[in-house]
């Protein structure tokens, strides 16, 4: 049968939904609803032994009263499997890893809401994550970051397609 092995990360938060900065003509944009899918595994890709995932994941980061959605990340050796033990040490290059809150050209004080992760792996081993952002300081983005394979943590994430609205719901 298939093999099964249990990989320790760090304990989930449940997402919220993201504010929305207002629009003139709009008194009070609904959030967007990231709650619907909770903190399943929005999407996996696999490349040379090394399993990547993402999902959306709660913080309450420095300044945050509550949770803000987030987005986590977990890169896995799983190569491994069959002998029974998956490495989670950093040498071993497992990353269990939440980020948002805001972009490093953003006020001080922004806090931003990040949902809807996906995941895809270069032929590098580089991992590339897309994701929305949203809060009350910041129009619905969709934004990418980087992971590259060889260095020790995240890059600053990149404008891929920004709104100047809010979104709005028929119904």
């Amino acid at each position: 049968g298939p093999v099964q092995e249990l990989v320790p990360v760090a304990a989930f938060t449940a997402p919220v939904n993201a504010p929305q900065k207002k629009a003139p003509d709009v008194s009070s944009p609904n959030p967007i609803k990231l709650t619907n899918t909770g903190n399943l595994m929005m999407k996996a890709a696999f490349h040379n032994g090394k399993l990547y995932v993402t999902a959306q994941d709660g913080k309450v980061w420095q300044g945050a009263s509550s949770a803000v959605t987030s987005i986590r990340f977990i890169r896995v050796d799983v190569s491994k499997i069959l002998d029974g033990s998956i490495p989670t040490s950093k040498a071993s290059g497992f990353v269990d890893r939440i980020f948002g809150k805001r972009h490093p050209d953003d006020p001080a004080n922004a806090i931003s809401y990040y949902g809807m992760p996906a995941v895809e792996v270069t032929s590098k081993g580089d991992a590339v994550l897309t994701y929305i952002r949203s809060g009350t300081s910041v129009f619905p983005e969709v934004r990418c970051s980087l992971y590259y394979g060889a260095e020790n943590d995240i890059r600053p994430s990149q404008l891929i397609r920004k709104s100047g609205f809010p979104l709005v719901s028929s119904s």
